[in-house]
Order: C-alpha cells, then structure tokens, then sequence
C-alpha cells in the first residue's frame, strides 16, 4: 500500500490516503481535524510505529482560515507502519 499526502491548496480540508497499490482503491482516509489545506508528507514513528506524522505548508495560506497551516501534526492509529530500509551503499 502506498500512503499519499492530499495537498488541496485552499480547496478545502486536506487528508492522507492509503491507496491499495493493485487497485488504486483508496482503503484508509485520515481527515486532517481542521481546515488545514496544505498536506505535504506523512510518516509512522513512535515506539510501535502507530503514530502518523503529518506535515503541512503554509505557502499563500489564509492563516485566519487555516491557523494551524505549516504545522506537524500527530495521528495515533490503529495501524502499524513498517521500518524504513536503509541505504547502505553498492556492492
């Protein structure tokens, strides 16, 4: 599966989907709680890799409309993300 930041500039709330990478279903959609446009990444951390960071712009916002536009925002899920693989170099 492949998570997608839904960066709307203004057009409305933002989100994060999951995408069934076969299909290209969106399975899982986080809402962003409020009306935060600018979605730019997202990623798993924590200690069980359950929280979702997400980051957001703030590029030509209307901070009265979207006060938090530019902050990092954290989503505890109940879904488990997996560990990034490293580049160690060529062989």
């Amino acid at each position: 599966n492949l998570w997608n930041a839904v960066f709307r500039a203004g057009a409305g709330p933002a989100m994060v989907q999951c995408i069934n990478t076969l299909t290209g279903e969106a399975i899982y959609t986080v809402n962003m709680p409020d009306s935060t446009s600018q979605v730019t990444c997202c990623c798993f951390g924590g200690p069980n890799l359950n929280i979702m960071f997400i980051t957001t712009a703030s590029e030509n916002a209307d901070l009265d409309k979207e006060p938090n536009a530019g902050c990092i925002y954290a989503v505890k899920l109940g879904i488990k993300g997996c560990l990034e693989k490293r580049f160690t170099g060529r062989k």
